[in-house]
């Protein structure tokens, strides 16, 4: 299915680009790209990469099943709000599995480089009306205290967003000794 699909992507880059305005001077070539040749091209490619029979029989004989795990809760996504939950959760006495497709959590704080802490104070007196794990996280990063009544900004910038990640990996490693 894969192959079909960046075939086909292949092909319609192929005929965006030959419906595009041509100058005058190469009217009369022949087209480098026919809908033949290109079929062709993309029948041998997916011979190639369609796996044999045999190949697979093989493997399925010889491969180990996959482990198996059966949470208490499952957390898709380990951003801020994923990693805050996964925590709570696991404190709780949950079996969590967070799963994250970038090979570290934070999210947009560590992979984008917004390393805000929106929402957590008033935007006009900076009174903290969050607590909890996000406070936590603010307060093990250095930018203010777990008893802070204020904060100096109403969104609160992490000062550096690898130690963030190593921050968040600490907490996670924490909770699956416990």
């Amino acid at each position: 299915m894969d192959v079909i699909v960046i075939v086909l992507l292949i092909y319609s880059a192929a005929r965006t680009r030959a419906s595009m305005r041509v100058p005058s001077r190469f009217m009369n070539q022949p087209p480098l790209q026919t809908r033949r040749r290109f079929l062709r091209s993309a029948a041998s490619v997916a011979a190639i990469a369609a796996p044999t029979p045999l190949l697979a029989e093989d493997q399925r004989k010889n491969a180990t099943p996959p482990p198996v795990s059966e949470p208490d809760v499952l957390v898709c996504g380990g951003g801020c709000a994923g990693s805050a939950e996964a925590l709570a959760a696991s404190r709780a006495g949950a079996k969590v599995l967070l799963v994250e497709k970038a090979p570290f959590a934070g999210g947009i704080i560590t992979s984008v480089g917004l390393p805000y802490f929106d929402g957590i104070a008033h935007i006009s007196t900076h009174r903290i009306v969050v607590r909890g794990i996000a406070l936590e996280l603010l307060a093990k990063s250095g930018v203010t205290t777990l008893d802070a009544k204020t904060v100096a900004k109403h969104n609160p910038t992490i000062p550096n967003t690898f130690e963030f990640k190593l921050l968040l990996d600490w907490l996670f490693l924490e909770q699956k000794q416990n």
